[in-house]
């Protein structure tokens, strides 16, 4: 009984953090379009975002500058480089070609 509960709260966490992640690229989106309003709208008097593109503004900026961490053993490490190197631009192709299809 103990392993069916425990398989029960796993996949309640993993759904919580299914929910999370939408949420996540929202306030990241807003907190550029705000960011973007308040100091690049008045100081160089360009247009101000849509939430759209914000988001990819924000993709974009993610991509470009985030780095990731391989806590793997040493015989893994080069197998999730691999790994990495090929899913991450391709999720963010992904997402950015969603958000692009809305604009």
């Amino acid at each position: 009984m103990k392993e069916e509960d425990s398989l029960a709260v796993k996949l309640w966490k993993l759904v919580g953090l299914l929910a999370l992640i939408p949420i996540s690229f929202l306030l990241s989106a807003y907190t550029v379009q705000s960011l973007w309003e308040w100091f690049v709208v008045s100081t160089f008097n360009l247009p101000l975002l849509s939430i759209a593109q914000a988001l990819g503004l924000s993709l974009i900026i993610g991509y470009l500058t985030k780095s990731t961490h391989y806590y793997v053993d040493k015989e893994g490490a080069d197998k999730s480089r691999l790994i990495n190197s090929i899913l991450k631009p391709l999720v963010v192709l992904g997402v950015g070609y969603l958000i692009h299809s809305y604009m």
